[in-house]
């Protein structure tokens, strides 16, 4: 009963890796469950009863990348808006994403775990920067998400999950609003990194490090679990053999 449940909830390249042994998920997409028809949706307003989550995957060669997200109380997320600019600085990325996520009420934001690093020079972080003064408060409370061994997988599993469909409600935990082209770009792009010679078989494999700036942002925002920090009624199977 245990196996067939899982069957029925879990991402199908995930059930065969977890209860069958299979790992035979060597290339292609990473978000091989995600769908046009299915996942994306039109233009979404949160309201009043939405937990609204900012996630910031800050770059300066290459592109700042930002989303929000609204939670609804059954535990679907609807990412509704995003950020995507190269070539500027954290400060003026920290201030513009401040005045782009004005007309919502953030609960909090969370930002790639890198950004805590201090700058010898100055003693200063990009972290810093983002969560700016007292005087001049920009993108707070601000956590940074979880960088232990293995985390960037399992939270690829966690996102997976969400985009699987809800076998109660027949419908995916996270949707997509069709205006956030860049985001819808980068999951049609977002791969897995393919060897060029002969390697081990165990070999551990990676994500490319190319169109992954907002697939992290997504990543990170699921890794800080918003349905537990809200009382969300969210079907989410926990991860196992990590």
């Amino acid at each position: 009963e245990e196996i067939e449940k899982a069957r029925r909830e879990l991402p199908a390249d995930i059930f065969e890796r977890e209860f069958q042994a299979s790992f035979t998920s060597t290339s292609g997409l990473i978000y091989d469950n995600f769908k046009h028809a299915t996942h994306v949706i039109p233009l979404y307003e949160p309201n009043p009863e939405d937990y609204v989550v900012g996630s910031i995957d800050p770059g300066l060669h290459n592109p700042t990348a930002a989303i929000l997200a609204a939670w609804d109380k059954d535990g679907v997320c609807r990412i509704f808006k995003e950020y995507y600019v190269e070539g500027k600085l954290a400060e003026e990325n920290a201030k513009a994403i401040k005045a782009w996520s004005v007309p919502h009420k953030v609960a909090y934001w969370t930002i790639d775990r890198s950004s805590v690093r201090r700058d010898p020079t100055n003693g200063l972080s990009v972290y810093n920067k983002y969560i700016g003064s007292s005087v001049e408060p920009l993108c707070r409370p601000l956590v940074s998400a979880p960088n232990d061994p293995g985390s960037v997988w399992s939270g690829i599993d966690e996102v997976k999950k969400l985009f699987h469909i809800n076998p109660l409600a027949g419908t995916p935990r996270m949707q997509i609003c069709v205006q956030n082209h860049w985001t819808l770009w980068e999951l049609g792009r977002y791969t897995r990194y393919k060897h060029r010679w002969h390697v081990e078989k165990n070999e551990e494999e990676r994500p490319r490090k190319l169109h992954d700036h907002l697939m992290d942002a997504i990543r990170n925002m699921v890794m800080t679990r918003p349905w537990l920090r809200r009382d969300i009624r969210v079907l989410v199977p926990q991860p196992t053999g990590y």
